[in-house]
């Protein structure tokens, strides 16, 4: 399973993801800000639930 996380242009990632996160957000700092946020909760769900990352 793959999950992409793209800003508001999207591009060929989002076509091939089979789960698409979207920052609805075109400028490339702010769309970037928000993704290292999201990656950051991400990691702490798994860290705190290694069993789902199975």
């Amino acid at each position: 399973m793959t999950i992409a996380l793209v800003g508001a242009k999207k591009g060929a990632m989002a076509e091939v993801a089979d789960h698409v996160i979207v920052v609805n957000e075109t400028h490339y700092g702010r769309a970037e800000d928000a993704q290292m946020g999201i990656c950051h909760m991400l990691c702490y769900a798994f860290m705190e639930n290694p069993e789902i990352a199975r």
